[in-house]
């Protein structure tokens, strides 16, 4: 039986159908196998023989066939091999995407603009948001950690499915130019049981790279857990420019927004001219869900704090968050969003959880950050439920007032950053072992 709008999350918009429930992604702690109505699942062409044919029987509503690692996930739609875009960041297609010119030296300086060589794919469905997760269960070492070659081979394959393109250098080409400053911003708050590995950045690394992007010009900051992160570590002493976002220090320049104080930016930020965005999958106790616009949006200003509570007294984040995305220096700079969810955290976030914790053998890519961002609660719903645990938009108020509920994405829906109903979010899913 469908659920209503108001139950799944999205309250009815002038008459607008009720969401359809897009069945669920297994993970480890789940032995069964489920694939719901239209999803799309792919097995790499190196698969066996049995996998590929449980693989072409199992799309069925439900498959009860006992594996230990997660096979699969979810999709919305056919692959569909649509044209290439030059759509803005959010994937919509309404701002046009632009590359400022990285040839200033002053970090605050503003820079020229033009247009990216070519964007992600649109899917052959109109106006549907492409959401690729790709899966290994085996893309570990022999510590259990996500190593580097499998991994490579997840996060290449994760931007041609985006892209359209056959190759991994002609994928990471249509987003990227040669000369261009970019920055990367993982999220480290979840420390050890939830931050983006090595393996992972070691990959988007490589990939900018192949597109003429050289080390000196790479850029990237957090804030809490950075300093102790793996990430740190490993890139702080490289020709990459690496430090904690005090450390940078922050623009002189301010941007108004509509629902609380002036935001200010990391400097870094300020200076490049695009930005792969490397989130993880939690639940919030304000937002419900942050991954993609949480991790920009409060990742790189100088007190996020301030932005928690909006002047009505709400503490839910909304709609501050979503309004800093919409500012130029986030939206019209992300060109690719590349989730790590090897481990995903749903419940006990954003600090992490060792409870909460799921593997989820995955990355993910999209350019909508509205729609991953949807994708991420949804995944999050079908591992609470099955934990006994309410669904997010069904967690109990907090004073009489919504918290850890993921409504700011309606809020950012509602500001053009993106699409948050599931209906117009096609989702791609690639298992390669």
């Amino acid at each position: 039986m469908s659920r209503s709008d108001d139950d799944r999350g999205l309250p009815p918009r002038n008459g607008s159908p009720p969401v359809a429930d897009e069945g669920t992604i297994p993970c480890d702690r789940d032995r069964g196998r489920s694939v719901g109505r239209g999803h799309h699942v792919d097995a790499d062409a190196d698969a066996d023989a049995g996998r590929r044919g449980f693989l072409k029987a199992g799309l069925a509503a439900s498959v009860a066939a006992g594996v230990a690692a997660c096979k699969g996930g979810a999709g919305s739609g056919d692959q569909g091999g649509g044209s290439a875009s030059t759509g803005a960041a959010s994937g919509m297609g309404s701002d046009g995407r632009v590359s400022p010119s990285m040839s200033r030296p002053d970090p605050e300086a503003p820079a020229a603009k033009e247009p990216a060589s070519e964007g992600p794919r649109r899917s052959a469905v109109a106006h549907k948001s492409v959401v690729v997760q790709v899966v290994n269960s085996k893309a570990y070492d022999a510590k259990g950690r996500p190593a580097t070659a499998p991994v490579k081979k997840m996060v290449d394959r994760a931007v041609m499915e985006l892209t359209g393109k056959a190759t991994p250098k002609d994928a990471w080409s249509s987003l990227f130019r040669p000369g261009e400053k970019v920055g990367l911003k993982p999220n480290c708050l979840g420390r050890h049981l939830c931050w983006p590995h090595e393996a992972t950045v070691d990959a988007i690394i490589e990939g900018l790279v192949s597109a003429g992007v050289p080390h000196e010009s790479m850029y990237m900051w957090d804030m809490w857990g950075f300093g102790a992160s793996p990430l740190s570590r490993r890139y702080r002493n490289s020709k990459m420019k690496v430090k904690h976002i005090k450390s940078w220090g922050y623009s002189r320049k301010s941007f108004r927004i509509p629902s609380g104080p002036p935001v200010r930016f990391t400097r870094p930020l300020m200076a490049v001219d695009a930005v792969v965005n490397i989130p993880v999958i939690k639940d919030h106790d304000l937002t419900g869900v942050t991954c993609s616009i949480k991790n920009m949006a409060l990742g790189s200003v100088p007190k996020p704090a301030i932005y928690h509570t909006s002047k009505k007294g709400v503490r839910m984040c909304d709609p501050m968050v979503p309004e800093i995305y919409a500012l130029s220096p986030i939206k019209d700079k992300v060109r690719l969003i590349l989730a790590d969810a090897f481990n995903i955290i749903i419940d006990g976030g954003p600090k992490g959880n060792a409870r909460g914790q799921r593997k989820l053998h995955s990355v993910f890519a999209a350019v909508d950050p509205v729609a991953i961002d949807r994708v991420a609660w949804e995944i999050i719903d079908e591992h609470r439920v099955r934990a006994r645990l309410p669904r997010l938009m069904e967690k109990p108020l907090a004073r009489t007032r919504p918290k850890g509920r993921p409504r700011y994405l309606l809020t950012a829906e509602r500001l053009g950053l993106g699409t948050a109903d599931p209906k117009r979010i096609q989702r791609v899913v690639k298992i390669l072992g």
